[in-house]
């Protein structure tokens, strides 16, 4: 009993699973096919539509490459020949592909456009965007009934030969609708356009480009070598009937394109080049040549935007290019026929501006709009030599050279004579001064001088140099001076470089001399024997360093005058010297000391008649002699060599006892205690008699007393 029970019941939750189920399917079908007509969903309110749900197509949906066609859709369905397995092709002849987009039930509402994106297969052969005649634009646009259709326009741009695959693509505003995707393959031609020409003169108004084809070849540019005194290059525009497919009223040009590939950094003279530059050139130019015919074979006939290098190195610019007259802009190249009788053919000038000193090719791309629909680009290149060497007409002296009759002595037409060897500046000299003459008018003056020095103890520059004159028959003449300053004592070469912007000139060398012996002092002393001091910095060997000169015992001081010699160093006004310094070499004979007003040092000035004093005292200690030397350093900022001299000092010294009046007094002494001798002698002799004389009186009076 418990059995069928339980069996019932389990009948009945099936039963009841079932017709749930039945429910939830329904409900799913409604909500599927509740779209409105004009194919947008019906959710109830409050309800929400599920997140998971099969995309729909646009039932009436119908797409056609003309008006009111469906060729590409019909029905919501993509028709065969829009499929990617065999896409719609569009020929070189077109530009540009018109779709028209509309709901085949004019009872439909419009339906909003979210995106129309067209995707290209392969961009290196060919791109493309959408364009919207209306106006409208992506978010605004609608798909309409026949009455208000959705015309758009993919126009391509084509930029190499060969084919590539496109994907347009429709989605719409809303998301529960399945986008639309069309194929097609865009063909880039590569033909060369038949009656194109471009030449250098009207004369020969297909030299440079002939039906479409450049005559002016990379591998062939070496032929066309612009000098650096010329700088634009004409051409002449010529579009000829040829009585084919190709003759047209005009033809629409895009505008030229231009690149600059630097092949050389050198400076090289006007003229043939030397064979190993010109075997440098042709290299490069054949590796650049070479690039452009594996371009072709894929179909690329234009310019690349490939870095410029030299050597694989990034290569600086040389030149700019500018271009001015017909077509600058691009535009529409009339036929030849249809110009007016007597009218010259339109022209353009390729101008070129030089920046640095070098060669470059340069390339011009002329190409008929657009490009490779069906008409291939054509490249005509020619070699632009910047700057070069300055020979004739340049010459350089160490005096003025006008008027034009003067001879030049270092420089004569670009060559330089003794080895370019200007001369030596002493070391007294702070500045230099070249004169050049210049006959070339377009060059003017060098603006690009330089001057160097070698051993790193000169600074050297160039000053400002006056206005330069034209002399007769429009020569241009001028001065340039030069300005040294030394460090330290040495000898320096410097090298003084005539250049120009881009033009390099000759050059010559001088020999600089820094520190030494200034030979614009003297000296002189106020001893009669020898004057001479220092003659022009050289001293006497009487007063060197075994000096002649002596200073008597009997002479305690000697002066020394110090004057400038402006004949040799005009403009000199002041010598500044430093404190002098005494050097004595047997200091326990005499002393010495400077007084005067070159005492603490001071200035030396070349105008003041008479110069400079400075005294020298010395002080005897004992009898000798010693060389006293004199040493003046020169207070300057380069290193002179100070003023040295040297004399010989005599000292007598008498002792205190060896002087005249000791000597006299001691004398006087001696002579007073030798007579005071002789005369207590002279006494005691005297009295020694007086009292034998006494005594013998005595004995005889004595005698005579006995005798009686």
């Amino acid at each position: 009993m418990r059995a069928v029970v339980h069996v019932t019941s389990m009948q009945r939750f099936s039963q009841w699973h079932v017709v749930g189920a039945a429910l939830l399917w329904s409900l799913c079908i409604h909500s599927a096919n509740g779209l409105a007509r004009d194919g947008s969903a019906v959710v109830g309110r409050g309800q929400v539509a599920p997140s998971a749900i099969e995309l729909s197509k646009l039932q009436d949906l119908q797409i056609g490459s003309f008006e009111g066609g469906a060729d590409a859709v019909a029905g919501g369905v993509v028709q065969t020949a829009w499929l990617p397995s065999s896409p719609t092709v569009s020929g070189a002849y077109e530009s540009q592909t018109r779709l028209w987009a509309l709901l085949s039930n004019v009872a439909e509402r419009e339906v909003p456009l979210g995106d129309l994106t067209v995707t290209s297969g392969d961009p290196s052969v060919a791109v493309a965007h959408v364009r919207w005649p209306g106006g409208d634009g992506p978010g605004r646009a609608t798909v309409g009934t026949v009455l208000k259709p959705l015309v758009v326009d993919i126009v391509y741009e084509c930029r190499r030969g060969g084919a590539a695959g496109f994907t347009v693509m429709y989605r719409f505003a809303d998301q529960r609708l399945a986008p639309v995707e069309l194929s097609l393959t865009k063909e880039c031609g590569q033909r060369n356009r038949v009656g194109l020409c471009l030449g250098s003169s009207a004369d020969q108004s297909d030299d440079i480009v002939r039906n479409g084809i450049a005559r002016w070849s990379t591998e062939s540019a070496m032929q066309r070598i612009i000098p650096p005194s010329q700088s634009k290059v004409d051409l002449v525009w010529m579009l000829r009937s040829t009585g084919g497919q190709d003759d047209t009223a005009e033809q629409l040009m895009t505008p030229p394109h231009v690149t600059v590939t630097p092949i050389s950094l050198k400076l090289l003279p006007e003229g043939p080049l030397p064979p190993a530059e010109a075997q440098r050139w042709r290299r490069r130019l054949s590796a650049k040549a070479a690039q452009e015919v594996n371009g072709r074979r894929k179909g690329l006939w234009g310019l690349s935007d490939a870095p410029k290098t030299i050597g694989g190195r990034q290569a600086p610019e040389v030149a700019r290019v500018r271009l001015v007259g017909a077509l600058q802009e691009g535009g529409a190249l009339p036929a030849a026929s249809s110009l007016p009788a007597g009218a010259p053919p339109p022209g353009l000038r390729v101008e070129v501006e030089c920046v640095r000193k070098g060669a470059a090719l340069i390339e011009v791309e002329v190409s008929p709009y657009p490009a490779y629909q069906p008409y291939r680009p054509a490249v005509l290149s020619f070699v632009k030599q910047c700057g070069g060497i300055v020979k004739e007409g340049f010459d350089v002296a160490s005096h003025m050279l006008v008027p034009s009759f003067v001879a030049p002595n270092l420089i004569k037409n670009g060559v330089a004579s003794k080895d370019g060897f200007m001369g030596d500046v002493g070391n007294l000299q702070r500045t230099h001064s070249v004169y050049w003459r210049l006959a070339d008018r377009a060059l003017g003056p060098p603006d690009a001088m330089r001057l160097t020095c070698d051993g790193g103890f000169v600074q050297s520059s160039l000053l400002a140099a006056p206005m330069p004159t034209r002399a007769s028959g429009g020569i241009l003449a001028g001065r340039q001076d030069m300005s040294f300053t030394c460090s330290r004592s040495g000898v320096s070469w410097c090298t003084l470089h005539f250049a120009w912007k881009l033009y390099e000139g000759p050059s010559l060398r001088l020999r600089k001399f820094c520190g030494g012996t200034r030979n614009d002092v003297d000296v002189f002393s106020d001893m009669a024997g020898a004057p001479a001091v220092l003659l022009q910095g050289q001293e006497n060997s009487a007063w060197g360093i075994h000096p002649e000169v002596t200073l008597p015992a009997d002479q305690a001081k000697t002066t020394f005058t110090l004057s400038l010699d402006r004949a040799l160093k005009p403009g000199e006004q002041l010598l500044k010297v430093s404190p002098p310094q005494i050097r004595i070499f047997n200091p326990e004979v005499v002393e010495a000391s400077v007084v005067g007003e070159l005492a603490r040092g001071g200035e030396v000035d070349g105008d003041k008649d008479g110069g400079s004093d400075l005294e020298v005292e010395t002080r005897c200690k004992k009898s000798g002699t010693s060389r006293v030397e004199v040493t003046l350093p020169i207070n300057s900022f380069e290193s002179f060599k100070p003023l040295n001299f040297a004399f010989t000092k005599q000292c007598t010294v008498v002792s205190y006892y060896q002087q005249w009046w000791i000597v006299a007094l001691l004398t006087f002494g001696t002579v007073f205690a030798f007579s005071c001798l002789v005369t207590a002698v002279c006494v005691y002799r005297f009295q020694g008699k007086l009292l034998a004389h006494d005594e013998h009186e005595m004995n005889g009076m004595d005698e005579d007393y006995i005798r009686p």
